[in-house]
């Protein structure tokens, strides 16, 4: 895997004064490297849509291409962001940035519920949506635009936004934007694919335990593992545009019809296909939430973590989740 290299050079350039040692990118230099006064160098790549330049960059701007290069000085003494600033925009599901054409460069699909973390995005206390209610497009004083349109908001807090996709976003971009405190930080730009599936996970890394109801509408675990031949549901998003028009923020009539994925849904259990029962809406949660219903195959591995794996469209969701098959 070819990186960058770190060397930090005397004054003059004339010898190396620190490098990491044993070196990725060359002999006697590293991708990382401490310098011993209080100061860390990293290099690497980045894509379009997970690239957040600080104040002050040389380069604040993306100069194009699949990825860039970038060198960044870290102070291990500072005290960090003292203003709205954007780390990363992730599905909320996976905590991945997505992929666009194989590569991690940050993409979202309409209704794709997902979570922004930086720093002073809203409220020192965290504020969730009221439930039973149409999601908010303010909370704590926030709102974030996908261009210009209001998303629904989940939970607000200072270094985390959960919020839904409009479903109105189209390809090839969407610059988002985040109003809070009577200012406005951004705009930011991430591709626009038509899916980007995710399951969601107990709790919530995007890996282990998946958020899945067995059929007597008992949680899924280790303890409490699906038979197979049994009807499970998955909670997932991402799943794009739907079979019907989707108002933003609404949430889902528990009484069908239910709006289904525009795209073909696929899900395997240990590698193995298993059959589709149901893919839609997510009854009584808001609208970009996904449920789907699948029979555990027979031929299904047994364990307490199986991979579980969901396509929609083109598109896989990043393995990660597991289920517990008896």
């Amino acid at each position: 895997y070819n990186r960058p290299a770190v060397a930090i050079l005397n004054p003059a350039g004339s010898a190396i004064v620190s490098s990491g040692g044993t070196g990725v990118g060359a002999s006697g230099s590293s991708a990382i490297v401490l310098d011993g006064k209080g100061y860390v160098y990293q290099t690497g790549q980045v894509g379009m849509g997970a690239f957040f330049a600080t104040p002050g960059s040389a380069y604040p701007n993306y100069l194009g291409g699949n990825y860039d290069a970038y060198a960044i000085k870290i102070s291990l003494s500072g005290s960090g962001p003292t203003e709205t600033t954007v780390f990363n925009t992730v599905n909320a599901a996976t905590q991945w940035p997505g992929d666009y054409p194989g590569i991690a460069s940050g993409t979202i699909a309409p209704g794709e519920i997902v979570t922004i973390y930086g720093a002073f995005l809203g409220p020192a206390t965290g504020i969730a949506a009221p439930a039973g209610a149409p999601t908010p497009t303010l909370l704590g004083g926030t709102r974030v635009l996908f261009d210009g349109t209001p998303a629904p908001l989940l939970w607000v807090g200072s270094d985390q936004i959960n919020a839904v996709a409009p479903f109105e976003i189209e390809a090839p971009l969407t610059e988002i934007t985040i109003q809070t405190n009577q200012t406005t930080y951004g705009p930011w730009e991430m591709f626009v694919v038509p899916t980007q599936p995710g399951i969601f996970t107990i709790d919530g890394s995007g890996t282990g335990q998946a958020a899945v109801i067995n059929q007597d509408g008992t949680p899924n675990s280790a303890s409490n593992p699906a038979a197979k031949g049994s009807v499970i549901s998955i909670y997932a998003t991402g799943a794009g545009l739907m079979d019907t028009p989707m108002t933003d923020g609404a949430l889902v009539s528990t009484s069908p019809p239910f709006a289904k994925p525009q795209s073909a849904v696929l899900v395997e259990i240990g590698a193995v296909p298993a059959l589709l029962q149901y893919a839609g809406v997510a009854p009584g949660l808001v609208a970009g939430a996904l449920q789907v219903n699948v029979t555990v195959p027979e031929n299904a591995a047994s364990g307490d973590a199986v991979p579980l794996r969901l396509a929609i469209g083109e598109s896989w969701d990043f393995v990660g989740a597991t289920v517990a098959i008896k």
